[in-house]
């Protein structure tokens, strides 16, 4: 996990924050090369320093077939709400959450922003997840009309009542 402990749901998690480990075991990127920021030193996935961003940074030049992992802690089984903050200057690919190696949210599409450097937050609800530490994977699907998915600040979990 990313600083040795698992991410806690409900709560939010930094998209730049996947967990520590080599390529092919903490993520999976198309070419090895960090075209952002020095976020985390050595590494393929491109994490982008955003002042609209929550934490300062967020992961960025995303493609079809790419993949970061995060290992989280469900606390609180149930149906949950996941808000995510995303940019694409036209219309964005599609992506998903796997938890488990299980999809548990199916397609979910970035919206044209009008700028890589306009965040707006999409919802998917109806996520239904499992209590217990487990890895969850954010899968880009499909490239957009500007050829990547799009710009991804953070993930928020909220149970729904």
């Amino acid at each position: 996990p990313y600083g040795g402990k698992p991410h806690v749901i409900p709560g939010t998690i930094e998209a730049e924050n996947y967990d520590e480990g080599r390529p092919e075991e903490a993520y999976h990127d198309i070419d090895e090369v960090n075209h952002g920021a020095d976020y985390r030193g050595v590494t393929h996935v491109d994490i982008e320093k955003r002042s609209d961003a929550s934490g300062g940074y967020g992961i960025g030049w995303t493609k079809a077939g790419e993949w970061v992992q995060y290992t989280v802690n469900v606390r609180t089984p149930g149906t949950y709400t996941v808000e995510i903050p995303v940019a694409s200057a036209k219309e964005g690919g599609t992506f998903h959450l796997e938890f488990s190696g299980e999809d548990v949210t199916g397609p979910i599409q970035g919206p044209n922003t009008g700028s890589w450097q306009k965040l707006v937050i999409i919802r998917k609800d109806n996520v239904p997840l499992r209590a217990g530490v487990q890895l969850m994977r954010m899968v880009m699907d499909a490239d957009g009309a500007t050829g990547s998915v799009g710009d991804i600040d953070f993930l928020r979990f909220a149970i729904l009542p």
